[in-house]
C-alpha cells in the first residue's frame, strides 16, 4: 500500500512539514510499525519524548493533536529542553469501529503557527479516507519498513541525546532547514485575522487570560474589563466538558474584508453550538470586536 503512505507523506509536505512519520498497525501482531518517514530517523518514537507523547495519545486515545506553539503548550512544560519542534500535527487513522489502525505525524522547527485548525480538519478528512482504504488492503500489500539509518546518523543521534541529558536547551547544532525565503515576521500588529482568532483560543486553552484579553478591541476591553473577563473564563473552564471540547474548536473564515472579518468557531461535537465572532482592524492590528456567542462574551 505504497500509495497510501505516499499520500500521507505528501499531505505533510504540502503543509510545510519539515519532518513526517506514518505509523500503520500490523494485522498479525497488532504492533504499530513505521511505514514512511522523512526528515527524521525511523526510531524517533523511542528517542524523542515529545514526539512519542503525541503519538501515544493518537494511538491509545484516538485523539488528534494540534500544536500551534510547543514553547507555550502546558503539556510540554516539563520537557522544554527536549523540544526540537515549534509546530506539530498528529492525527490517528480510525476505522468506523473506532479502532486506530495508523497515525499521521508532522512537525516543523521553523516557526510557531505552521499548522492551523484548517490543517487539522483536512488531515482528519484524509486520515478517514486512508483508514477506509486500509480496511480493504491485505497484509501482504504492506510496503517493507524503511531501511535503518547509516551508522553515522545513529552515532550523531546518540551524541545529541547525550547533550540533551546534560541540560542543553535547544542545541544550536541541530540541522538547519532547507534554505528558503525568510517568512515575514508575524506580530500582533501584522497578523492576519484568522491568526488572531486562533491565538486567542490558544491563550484561553493555556489559561493566559491577560494575553487573550489584549487581543480584544479597545471597545470590547472597555465593555469587558480584564477582571470580569478572567472571572468568566475561569468559571467556564471549571467544567471538564467545556475545557475538553475547547481543545478541538476550529476557526473558519465566514466573511473577510479590509476592515472587518467574521469567523465561525466550530465545535467537534455535533451537540455543541458554533460561535460567531467578528474581528475589526484597528490602529494596532486585527482584534476581536464582537463575541455575542461563546463563554467569553459579555455576561
Amino acid at each position: 500500500m505504497r500509495s497510501l503512505v505516499d499520500d500521507a507523506l505528501n499531505f505533510l509536505k504540502a503543509h510545510q512539514s519539515e519532518r513526517g512519520l506514518v505509523l500503520l498497525k500490523e494485522p498479525a501482531s497488532g504492533n504499530f510499525v513505521v511505514r514512511g518517514v522523512f526528515g527524521m530517523a525511523p526510531d524517533v518514537l523511542a528517542t524523542q519524548k515529545p514526539v512519542a507523547l503525541l503519538l501515544e495519545k493518537a494511538r491509545h486515545e484516538g485523539r488528534a493533536c494540534l500544536v500551534l506553539d510547543a514553547d507555550q503548550e502546558p503539556i510540554f512544560r516539563t520537557m522544554v529542553e527536549l523540544l526540537d519542534f515549534r509546530s506539530a500535527l498528529c492525527i490517528p487513522m480510525v476505522r468506523e469501529s473506532g479502532e486506530v489502525i495508523g497515525v499521521l505525524y508532522g512537525d516543523s522547527e521553523r516557526a510557531a503557527g505552521v499548522y492551523s485548525h484548517s490543517s487539522l480538519h483536512r488531515g482528519e478528512e484524509l486520515c478517514g479516507e486512508l483508514a477506509e482504504r486500509w480496511n480493504g488492503t491485505p497484509a501482504a500489500a504492506l510496503p517493507p519498513p524503511p531501511p535503518k539509518p547509516p551508522i553515522a546518523a545513529v552515532i550523531a543521534a546518540v551524541l545529541a541525546l547525550t547533550a540533551i541529558g546534560w541540560g542543553l536547551a535547544r542545541p544550536a547544532s541541530r540541522p538547519a532547514p532547507i534554505p528558503t525565503a525568510a517568512p515575514p515576521l508575524v506580530t500582533p500588529q501584522t497578523a492576519r485575522p484568522e491568526t488572531i482568532a486562533e491565538s486567542f483560543l490558544r491563550e484561553i486553552r493555556a489559561h493566559h487570560f491577560a494575553d487573550a484579553h489584549r487581543l480584544l478591541s479597545f471597545r470590547l476591553q472597555e465593555e469587558l474589563p480584564l477582571s470580569a473577563f478572567e472571572r468568566r473564563c475561569v468559571e467556564w473552564s471549571q467544567d471538564d466538558t467545556n475545557r475538553w471540547e475547547l481543545q478541538y474548536r476550529r476557526v473558519r473564515v465566514q466573511e473577510s474584508g479590509d476592515t472587518f472579518a467574521r469567523f465561525v468557531v466550530e465545535p467537534r461535537q455535533p451537540d455543541r453550538a458554533a460561535w460567531t465572532w467578528k474581528l475589526a482592524r484597528q490602529s494596532d492590528g486585527w482584534r476581536i470586536d464582537e463575541m455575542p456567542e461563546g463563554p467569553f462574551s459579555r455576561p
